[in-house]
């Protein structure tokens, strides 16, 4: 009524004018809201073996940009989620969680299963005939020295332990896997194919008589 207009200004005791009502989207839209984000980050083996810190940029959904530091701790594995709070998006000034899903790239030498490394190493023939010790690279970029049993087979898989990937949360680090590749010599001296004939009659193998292979 006219009465209530002019004592109360045109609001009624539900909070809305007379002849408008306040829509429920109204008070949606300006309610702060969290929303999660996640995003995928790519990184080398080398990497998430030693651990390190990214820097990089994320642009929000109206076009502004934000430069967000992350570090990735040693050991991650491929997959993984790391969180950083209050990174996300939102409105009202809130703002959610930033996931980044980590993605390690393929490794030219080294293979990530588990915790474990895999790895190949040449040995010559006569090591691996008689035993011995090859030198192994690892991902931290030293080498190390594998002992090889005598008789040990093409294929076979030697383990260091130890030498694989760390653990995250504490805990044992992983082994270093090795696959022997047998080494065939090459360029024999007339000594050496006479000391390989010897022992191919010792052992009663059927090997050719003529020269070396071209």
């Amino acid at each position: 009524s006219d009465f209530f207009k002019q004592f109360f200004g045109g609001f009624d005791i539900n909070g809305g004018t007379f002849g408008q009502g306040v829509r429920t989207s109204d008070f949606a839209e300006r309610r702060p809201e969290r929303r999660n984000v996640e995003h995928e980050i790519e990184i080398g083996l080398e990497e998430a073996y030693r651990g390190s810190e990214r820097s990089f940029e994320l642009v929000d959904p109206d076009g502004s940009r934000r430069r967000i530091a992350v570090t990735i701790p040693a050991g991650i594995r491929n997959g993984s989620k790391l969180r950083i709070a209050g990174e996300g998006t939102g409105r009202g000034g809130a703002r959610g969680d930033l996931y980044l899903k980590v993605k390690i790239r393929p490794h030219p030498r080294f293979e990530l299963r588990g915790n474990d490394l895999r790895t190949a190493a040449e040995v010559p023939v006569t090591i691996a005939a008689l035993g011995g010790e090859v030198a192994v690279p690892t991902l931290d970029g030293t080498s190390v020295a594998l002992t090889i049993p005598a008789e040990t087979q093409n294929g076979q898989v030697l383990r260091l332990r130890g030498l694989g990937m760390p653990a995250v949360r504490g805990g044992s680090p992983g082994d270093l896997l090795v696959q022997i590749s047998l080494s065939m010599p090459r360029n024999l001296t007339d000594r050496e194919r006479e000391l390989f004939r010897e022992l191919a009659e010792a052992r009663g193998d059927n090997i050719h008589q003529g020269g070396s292979a071209t």
